[in-house]
């Protein structure tokens, strides 16, 4: 539950992170609001079709923003 918990805050610090909303996750690895905010608040484990495609939109939208602020400078 701990490790949950914990894996949870990691995922909604980084969607934080990066100014997505859950509704931008939701569309994104097709999974429900309602889920996000469970796995969000550790009561629900994500499985490993989420925790993928939440890594993939994370390094994605990651990358873009670098992208971005480069060719800008």
């Amino acid at each position: 539950e701990i490790i949950m918990k914990s894996i949870g805050e990691r995922i909604r610090d980084r969607r934080k992170e990066l100014h997505l909303t859950q509704t931008d996750i939701k569309a994104a690895c097709g999974i429900s609001s309602g889920a996000l905010s469970e796995i969000e608040n550790g009561n629900r484990t994500p499985s490993v079709i989420i925790f993928h495609a939440l890594s993939e939109v994370f390094s994605y939208t990651h990358l873009r923003a670098h992208e971005t602020r480069h060719d800008l400078v």
